[in-house]
């Protein structure tokens, strides 16, 4: 994970450089701790630590760019799978 880190920092570094000042990250790994922490399974055993290492990982990408606008989508997948699933009829065979 550190070569990760290492590799995603430079290319925001070089964006910076470049002139960007708004950068959007997405990380599906936290909306989908809280929905395996939803549903009640043992998706996401330690939920917690996870959550934890991810915002520090992220906050080692852009240290130092106080001048950098990031924002970051999460993205729950199971729930609202479920609910669609639930609301779209399925086609006769």
């Amino acid at each position: 994970m550190e070569v990760f880190i290492q590799n995603i920092r430079y290319v925001v570094l070089l964006l910076c450089d470049e002139g960007v000042r708004y950068v959007q990250f997405d990380d599906t790994t936290i909306g989908r701790i809280f929905d395996s922490i939803h549903v009640g399974s043992a998706f996401m055993s330690g939920y917690s630590e996870q959550v934890t290492y991810t915002v520090n990982a992220l906050n080692r990408v852009i240290e130092g760019r106080d001048d950098l606008h990031v924002s970051l989508h999460l993205c729950g997948k199971l729930r609202w799978t479920n609910r669609l699933v639930n609301r779209i009829p399925c086609a006769p065979t």
